[in-house]
């Protein structure tokens, strides 16, 4: 939003209303489809006219160039009350899941791999983001309709999941334990950029090798873990390589379906989702959070943070540092007479300078309009 001009935030803005419409389309009919709590649906909606109160506000501001102000909403008022919507969406999809569940346990002795599927399909959608429920819950909607589910119905609708799973940007796996071997389906394929002519993996040692060093060991040990049967499923958040060499963030979640008489796995089905787009969101959140808008520059939260490791690490090691304050002369006469335009290119120009003149273990920190300090 922050680089965007007035007339594309005001097509944003339409654009919103139009997924608020479809949400609240939603969550009304999941309400009848799975006889939900009408008290909780009603809070929903209350949340729901919270967050569109918000977004209204934050446009408003953009629109009169309040950039600041209305990120300072955003990242206060406007994350706790779409936080709270999220959990409300999800306790939603949760009822969701016991009925679906229900419905698979009168056909579990049908088709086994299309009923794991099945679960691991609301599991992943509700372990992951409840608004990405929202989006893809009408194409699972005509599977929910029926009491009783048949042979050939499940057969049916495996190819609606598949589809829904395409949509999700999730794909699914299935591991034989004792041999190693693991089958990933073709979106799995083409989540990491995969083609029919490249190697895809299918082991769990060609697997391993594509996972990013930092984040291997970790994640083979939760795997390993849940195979010896320590924990009730597997789940990991790390970084693959994709086909071009580049990585992505993905969650990966599994669950045992066999177990031997010790109670090791022997077969082990999941999904993988990309979460890059949700990485790269919350990094970039962080860095607004700590850094100042306008010269990059940390600001006086992450100044505050570092002097409080400073002060530590002096006592611990008997050292001593220094701080230093430094205002600019003057400011507020440039921007009377210049402009706040110029003035925040004045301001850009110093951190710049500032930035040259300190070492890589000293700290310069935006703290105030024309103010600056250093550890």
């Amino acid at each position: 939003l922050l680089d965007k001009s007035s007339s594309s935030l005001k097509q944003k803005n339409l654009n919103m209303q139009g997924m608020d419409a479809d949400l609240r389309h939603d969550f009304s009919q999941l309400s009848s489809e799975f006889q939900g709590d009408n008290e909780k649906m009603s809070e929903i909606n209350r949340q729901m006219d919270d967050w569109k109160d918000v977004r209204l506000h934050v446009i408003n501001l953009m629109l009169h160039g309040h950039k600041n102000q209305a990120l300072k909403l955003i990242l206060g008022t406007g994350t706790l009350i779409y936080g709270k919507l999220e959990n409300s969406m999800g306790s939603v999809l949760i009822s969701a899941q016991k009925h679906v569940n229900a419905l698979i346990e009168k056909a579990k002795q049908e088709d086994a791999r299309i009923i794991h599927l099945y679960w691991w399909f609301l599991a992943g959608l509700i372990a992951s983001s409840s608004l990405l429920g929202t989006v893809i819950i009408r194409k699972i909607k005509t599977v929910l309709e029926h009491d009783a589910v048949t042979t050939g119905q499940l057969h049916e609708s495996e190819e609606r999941l598949k589809l829904a799973l395409s949509s999700a940007d999730i794909g699914t796996w299935d591991l034989d334990v004792p041999s190693g071997k693991i089958n990933f389906d073709a979106q799995w394929e083409e989540l990491l950029g995969h083609t029919t002519s490249q190697k895809v993996p299918h082991s769990m040692q060609e697997w391993s090798a594509l996972i990013y060093p930092e984040d291997r060991e970790r994640v083979l040990n939760t795997v390993h873990e849940h195979i010896a049967g320590k924990s009730n499923e597997y789940s990991a958040e790390y970084r693959i390589r994709s086909a071009t060499g580049a990585l992505k963030w993905v969650v990966g979640q599994g669950k045992a379906v066999y177990r031997d008489d010790n109670g090791n796995a022997l077969r082990v089905v999941g999904i993988t989702r990309d979460i890059t787009l949700k990485k790269q969101a919350e990094d970039r959140v962080w860095q607004l959070a700590h850094s100042d808008l306008l010269t990059g520059l940390p600001n006086r939260v992450s100044f505050y943070d570092r002097l409080g490791q400073s002060l530590a690490h002096a006592k611990r090691h008997n050292m001593k540092f220094a701080v230093l304050f430094l205002d600019l002369d003057g400011f507020k006469q440039v921007n009377d007479r210049f402009g706040h335009d110029t003035g925040d290119n004045l301001l850009q120009e110093v951190a710049k300078r500032l930035q040259h003149i300190i070492r890589g273990e000293d700290t310069v920190a935006r703290t105030g309009g024309d103010e600056f300090m250093f550890i």
